[in-house]
């Protein structure tokens, strides 16, 4: 059997890995700019004030968002592009069976039967090849913390063609809060004990209400220091947050590890 060249392949993910990067500079640059504030403001009856986020300028979101997807596309579309490569090379196909080709991703090893049909025209050497790589035999598959690079790629290109493009949202993480309220008698500070604060959960929104502190007594001023960071996150399909550039680096290492166990065959 012929060795088969899967370099074009190789270099469509390649080019994903750069296009990654240019998506992490953009971010970064848009960070180094500074665009966010906290201020605290004091309410108008003064028994309460407020940190709350200020926006010197808007994020890109959707820029970052399409380019998140350009990523993902490459990527998936490598590994349906070696399924192919590997056919054609290796025999004339019909329309129908060029059609049906695509490099089939489960979790239960139960579906693999009617999934591996997607390739039922490879060789059975890439068949066993394929099925060795599916999540169903991940090592870590029955850790409910662990996410397959394959079935993650497979999710996020699903989700995306229903979606259009994917929002990455932006995490702010308050590392360290300092505030020093002062009262307007030395009295009422004695008596006034510990304020009542409320945190709540941040979104990258002019003016959203980061936390608020309550007292029993007027608050004549405030003082302090607030340090935070700010990253931009993706919603996954489970539902929780990640870093877009750790989820992209993910799902790329799992398709190079496919491209690579597929070309030493």
């Amino acid at each position: 059997m012929s060795k088969i060249d899967l370099s074009r392949q190789f270099a469509r993910n390649l080019w994903a890995n750069k296009r990654r990067k240019e998506l992490e500079a953009t971010i970064s640059y848009f960070f180094e700019k500074k665009p966010i504030e906290l201020v605290g403001e004091i309410a108008t009856d003064r028994l309460s004030w407020q940190l709350q986020l200020r926006l010197k300028e808007q994020p890109p979101l959707d820029d970052w968002g399409f380019m998140f997807s350009e990523v993902v596309h490459h990527l998936r579309a490598s590994l349906d592009n070696a399924v192919f490569a590997i056919a054609v090379g290796l025999k004339s196909l019909t329309e129908k069976e060029k059609r049906d080709l695509t490099f089939p991703i489960v979790e239960d090893k139960g579906n693999w039967p009617l999934a591996q049909k997607r390739i039922s025209c490879l060789p059975s050497e890439y068949v066993s090849a394929i099925e060795l790589l599916q999540p169903f035999n991940h090592p870590n598959r029955n850790d409910k913390n662990t996410i397959d690079a394959l079935s993650l790629l497979r999710d996020l290109n699903d989700l995306d063609k229903h979606r259009i493009h994917f929002t990455p949202g932006n995490k702010l993480n308050l590392d360290n809060i300092q505030n020093m309220m002062e009262f307007e008698t030395e009295q009422d500070a004695k008596d006034d004990g510990a304020p009542e604060v409320s945190f709540y959960e941040p979104e990258f929104k002019n003016g959203h209400t980061i936390l608020n502190q309550r007292t029993k007594h007027r608050i004549q001023k405030i003082r302090g220091r607030v340090e935070f960071n700010a990253s931009a996150q993706i919603l996954l399909p489970s539902g929780e947050t990640a870093s877009v550039s750790q989820v992209l680096i993910n799902v790329r290492q799992g398709c190079h590890i496919v491209l690579d166990h597929l070309q030493s065959i």
